[in-house]
């Protein structure tokens, strides 16, 4: 997805949860330069790269829905699932394996 096609998204997000923009931007600045320190071999980043270099990707967040969204098998065939927050117990939970 590119910039264009993902900032209403974004703006919605911002708004729904009350983010402040300036503050989200710096937390993503600081979140890629985390990424970028050297962990022995490879950077984390390249390694995150690797794993969904050309894969569709769902994030998964610890949403209320998110069971729902599980039992309902919008979850299921994913081809790459990332959990974000307390997602990873309630997806290894009911049999989703997170990336």
């Amino acid at each position: 997805m590119n910039l264009k096609e993902w900032r209403p998204f974004y703006l919605e997000i911002v708004r729904e949860f009350r983010f402040d923009c300036a503050q989200d931007e710096r937390s993503a600045q600081i979140l890629s330069h985390l990424l970028a320190v050297k962990t022995g071999h490879d950077s984390t980043l390249e390694k995150l790269s690797r794993l969904i270099n050309g894969c569709n990707i769902l994030v998964c967040g610890k949403a209320p829905i998110l069971i729902r969204d599980i039992k309902s098998g919008k979850i299921e065939g994913q081809e790459t699932i990332i959990a974000a927050d307390g997602a990873t117990s309630v997806l290894l939970a009911q049999g989703s394996s997170p990336t």
